[in-house]
């Protein structure tokens, strides 16, 4: 496997847990509103909230650097391809 092939597959594993994350979230935010503020469950549901949202705080920078890592390695096979032609 390429690393650029690499590069993108984990991006794609990642894209996907910022997407089941965000959802995750959208549930407990709706569970909670319906809620009375002075629910217990409402306390426990934000500190969930909050630990998703650190986990999906590390997976953005994740995939920011997956990002810039798959355009590198284009690039990078880009101009092997590139110079294979002229010799």
């Amino acid at each position: 496997m390429t690393r650029e092939r690499a590069a993108e597959d984990d991006l794609k594993s990642t894209s996907g847990s910022i997407r089941s994350d965000a959802s995750e979230i959208y549930a407990l935010e709706a569970e909670k509103a319906d809620l009375d503020p002075r629910d217990p469950r409402v306390s426990r549901i934000s500190q969930r909230v909050v630990e998703i949202s650190e986990r999906l705080e590390r997976a953005t920078l994740v995939e920011q650097d997956l990002t810039e890592e798959v355009r590198a390695a284009h690039d990078a096979e880009r101009i092997r391809r590139s110079g294979h032609r002229q010799n």
